[in-house]
């Protein structure tokens, strides 16, 4: 539908219309005359359909109220009645996106989906839980998604929800803690200054009265903006989107972002936690915040964005090796954002030795001015230019759809009070950048903020970090238990008792029935078919997909390490780990990484793994990417990588397994679901255990065994480079994949570059791990718990409308809403692995306890006979995901080389789509037998670990 400037539709007036020839694009302002709504439509030819409603919301405080609010609005509402429509939605509709987002200044509500009558639903359901929630008059869903005091069994007052839950994991990490301690030194007493998400210590200061009146000023239509992308019918969704807004008149809205007072400058210190196996000594972090340009100044935000890339991307750019030559820390991060209205640039030193803090500080000032003094290459901002483009062209968000990216610039922009396609205008912005290349402007918004006010942060580790904030909580509640009278403690029992009567009420049949959905011949069933051709050259095979990619060629080679060891696991994995950081015979190591920014898209090494015909398959992946006129280069660099790289730098290997070490134990705390599911898979399969050595608690025990052996560790792993290239890098081993409509000749090319001589990969013999209960000690206050057995037999698309159920609505309702956690799974892997997690969990025991009886009611809920369909659109809308030419081409290469076809795909999906109550109850007997044997890992907590029965090995970090 074409629409001019003034044209009114549906409520609507088109303010102004903007071309964005970058994307093939038309934006359309509109205005909704009655209330004041803003509507930006990007008029986009894309079959993913995008819409998002958002308001601007500035918080005052650290109690989360705005995040309470995105969970609390999603709970119910007047057209949709029952407990959790966000979950009945995934059941129901087949969407590309569901989720909430709180930021520092925005809440977004985004969905999109590839169904015309789902994305109806959808859009439906999200306009009338932000404007008639049922949160507004159920204080239960205040407290069972935000927080509560209860009374436990021996009078303790103790207190949950799960928005406190979430943030307590949330301020596990030390960078996110300092984060929040650091905003409030950039702006003090501003909007930023505040966590949006909600601080843990204030949350509970929320009170069911504030919530309400933050709906009542910041959920008004004059407040809200609205997105559409995509192939939109505007005559289906534009009058839906008018039958809410026109219950509304247009109001004065005074919602203003505070940029709070000058920046603090003092040297704050603090603490952060850490456990204490791991030891404090030389763990110091030290952060600096710049405040820099405005929002809407792109051209200086660009310059400067460019200008930390190219000074700090890797540890040989020249301001990082600077700082870490001097052995005053373990690592340094440089880098500027530029989403707020107040942008900061960051400089972050962590493993700092005890007492330098202020010299190493002195040391990046000075570097800094030498820098700016000398110049910075112009071949280097160059390189980094090109990339940037290639990459805003391509337009490859990974499993994000492009709606959903183009929504938050636009938004962001919009909210800011500029032009909203800005950031989608890039080409002048690039052009700008090239002709400043012959000007000093790259060193002066360098100087420029340098030399500005900035705030500074010290923080030491603290092992009793956690237990300190712990008997700090159990003072105030107990403060405020000792002057609770017995009316008000009886009182708080009782709303205690008739908020758990309230969640273990069903919704009715009749409130069920209000959440849309979509009939069989609604459902896309058959899967895309992407093409696939398997050409022989020279002995090996090339995969090829002859897509359309818009002039790029996605080129990846498979060097197949299945026969690795464990122990040659490990160095490959460090390897992998340490791409950019070697010399070759050509050049520095910061030269061919300025040479793949020149030419290339992407350069990455990486491991793939796969299973075909029962066995583990373990590759070492290098994926690379670039135009058509680049392919010559292309290939010089993957040989230059391959034959000519120089693993002889004991210093810079230490180093980098330093930072590796340091990395990998604080990712823990953030990531404890991942490194807690692979440990635990890794008792059971030896696809999951080749995993667990190359990214789990054994890799992390592997870099640690290296420092601990100090000279001798390094030279050992040098060594052993230099053996991966000749025992590895062999065309013996090589399998390539492209993806473009004409690079079979360049894929030739490149095998005719890969040396001869090797031996074919042998069959892999890395062993499992004992069949054990483990705890991992985390620096946090809340756990994340795997449990995880193997069945016998055979996969079928079955399994994955059972794991529908068991997640959605067994372990969902127990878990999260009961228990509070965050969030909680179920799911049956094709390797024969039964997995059921919880995250941010307050009570692992609680859950591992539940996991044990999880068939039980699994069978329970099957004899209901439940409408089975609406799982299986769920399953079908998890598997309809967007994708570009990159992501199909790579999918259908994983597809082949785990032995799998096409036919295969289509026989699982019928298999889903077919699923009876029959074939559920003996999909569940197979889980019922995996779970018999399962084992379990929790990553929490020392004093929680030591609480859960039946753990045999707490491991410390």
């Amino acid at each position: 539908m074409k629409i001019n400037e003034n044209d009114k539709l549906y409520g609507f007036t088109a303010v102004s219309i903007d071309t964005i020839k970058e994307i093939e694009a038309t934006l359309v302002d509109m205005r909704h005359d009655k209330s004041g709504a803003r509507l930006l439509l990007l008029d986009r030819r894309d079959d993913n359909a995008t819409f998002t409603i958002a308001f601007k919301t500035t918080p005052t405080d650290d109690t989360g109220v705005f995040h309470i609010l995105e969970h609390s609005v999603l709970c119910g509402s007047k057209k949709f009645p029952i407990k959790d429509p966000f979950t009945e939605l995934s059941k129901n509709t087949v969407s590309t996106y569901l989720n909430a987002l709180t930021s520092g200044d925005k809440t977004l509500y985004p969905v999109s989906s590839k169904n015309p009558k789902s994305f109806h639903g959808l859009v439906d359901v999200y306009l009338d839980a932000v404007f008639n929630p049922l949160a507004l008059d159920n204080p239960f869903i205040f407290m069972q998604e935000g927080h509560r005091y209860e009374l436990d069994g021996d009078g303790k007052l103790t207190e949950s929800g799960i928005v406190y839950n979430e943030m307590q994991g949330v301020y596990a990490s030390a960078d996110d803690y300092a984060d929040y301690l650091i905003s409030r030194l950039v702006c003090p007493n501003g909007t930023y200054s505040y966590d949006a998400g909600g601080h843990p210590d204030f949350i509970p200061e929320l009170s069911f009265e504030d919530f309400k009146k933050a709906h009542e000023k910041f959920y008004h239509p004059s407040n809200a903006y609205l997105f559409l992308d995509g192939d939109v019918d505007l005559d289906d969704i534009l009058p839906l989107i008018d039958g809410y807004l026109k219950e509304y008149d247009k109001i004065e809205c005074d919602i203003e972002i505070n940029n709070g007072g000058d920046t603090i400058t003092d040297i704050i210190v603090d603490t952060y936690p850490i456990e204490a196996a791991e030891g404090i000594e030389d763990k110091t972090k030290v952060y600096l915040c710049y405040n820099t340009y405005a929002h809407g100044d792109t051209v200086s935000n660009a310059l400067l964005s460019a200008v930390t890339e190219v000074l700090a991307d890797t540890n040989n750019a020249p301001l990082t090796k600077t700082i870490l030559d001097t052995g005053l820390c373990e690592g340094f991060n440089f880098f500027c954002t530029s989403t707020y209205a107040i942008n900061s640039l960051n400089v972050f030193f962590s493993g700092v030795k005890d007492g330098k803090e202020e010299e190493v500080i002195r040391v990046f000032k000075k570097a800094i001015n030498d820098i700016i003094k000398s110049g910075i290459p112009r071949d280097v901002i160059s390189s980094a230019i090109k990339r940037r483009e290639f990459k805003l062209r391509e337009a490859d968000f990974g499993a994000s759809p492009r709606g959903m990216m183009y929504m938050r610039w636009i938004l962001e922009n919009a909210m800011l009070g500029e032009s909203p396609a800005q950031s989608l205008k890039y080409t002048d912005r690039i052009n700008i950048l090239r002709e400043k290349l012959d000007t000093p402007c790259y060193e002066d918004v360098l100087r420029r903020v340098i030399s500005s006010p900035h705030a500074t942060l010290i923080l030491h580790p603290d092992p009793d970090f956690n237990a300190k904030r712990e008997r700090e909580k159990a003072e105030r509640l107990n403060a405020i238990l000792s002057k609770m009278t017995a009316e008000e403690k009886a009182e708080l029992k009782a709303q205690n008792e008739a908020f758990r009567i309230w969640q273990q009420t069903p919704d009715t049949e009749q409130a069920l029935k209000t959440i849309p959905s979509i009939s069989r011949e609604d459902l896309n069933t058959v899967p895309k078919n992407i093409p696939i051709d398997v050409i022989s050259y020279g002995g090996r095979e090339i995969i090829s997909h002859p897509l359309y990619t818009g002039g790029i060629t996605y080129l990846y080679l498979f060097f197949d390490v299945s026969d690795a060891s464990e122990d040659e696991l490990h160095h490959l994995a460090l390897f992998v780990d340490t791409v950019f950081e070697w010399d070759t015979e050509n050049g520095s190591a910061e030269d061919f990484k300025n040479q793949t920014k020149a030419h290339l898209g992407s350069f990455i090494m990486t491991f793939h793994r796969t299973v075909r015909n029962s066995e583990s398959k373990l590759y070492l992946m290098l994926m690379t990417s670039c135009l058509e006129d680049e392919r010559d280069n292309a290939l010089a660099l993957i040989e230059e990588y391959l034959y000519r790289t120089l693993y002889d730098d004991k210093e810079i290997l230490e180093s980098n397994v330093r930072q590796l070490s340091t990395y990998l134990s604080e990712d823990f705390a953030a990531r404890g679901l991942y490194y807690a599911g692979i440990r635990c898979a890794a008792r059971l399969y030896r696809y999951d255990a080749i995993c667990e050595h190359t990214n789990g608690y054994e890799y992390l025990s592997f870099l640690k065994n290296i420092l601990s052996r100090g000279s001798e560790g390094i030279s050992d792993a040098l060594d052993y480079f230099k053996k991966t290239v000749n025992k590895y890098f062999r065309r013996e081993r090589l399998t390539v994949s492209v993806t473009d409509s004409c690079a079979v000749e360049f894929a030739k090319r490149v095998i005719d570059v890969v040396h001869s001589g090797g031996e074919a990969a042998g069959t892999s013999e890395v062993g499992l791990l004992p069949r054990i209960n483990e705890g991992i000690c985390l620096p946090t206050s809340v756990s994340f718990t795997n449990y995880s057995g193997s069945y016998n037999g055979d996969y079928s698309g079955v399994f994955n409308t059972l794991s529908s159920i068991a997640s959605l609505e067994l372990l969902w309702n127990e878990i999260r809403i009961k228990n509070g956690a965050y969030d909680a799974g179920f799911t049956v892997y094709t390797t024969g692995t039964v997995s059921c997690h919880s995250y941010r969990d307050p009570s692992p025991a609680l859950s591992i306890e539940y996991y044990k009886r999880v068939c039980d009611d699994i069978d329970a809920f099957l004899d209901t006979d439940p409408d089975l369909f609406k799982y299986i659109i769920g399953v079908f809308g998890a598997t309809d995901t967007v994708t570009t030419a990159r992501k199909d081409g790579f999918d259908t290469t994983k597809r082949y080389l785990a032995g799998r076809t096409y036919e295969d795909t289509v026989k699982r999906r019928e298999q889903c789509l077919n699923t009876t109550k029959e074939d559920l109850k003996a999909a569940n007997a197979a889980v019922r037998e995996a779970l018999a044997n399962a084992t379990f890992t929790v990553a929490g907590p020392r004093e929680e670990l030591e609480r859960i029965e039946g753990i045999d090995k707490i491991l410390e970090l």
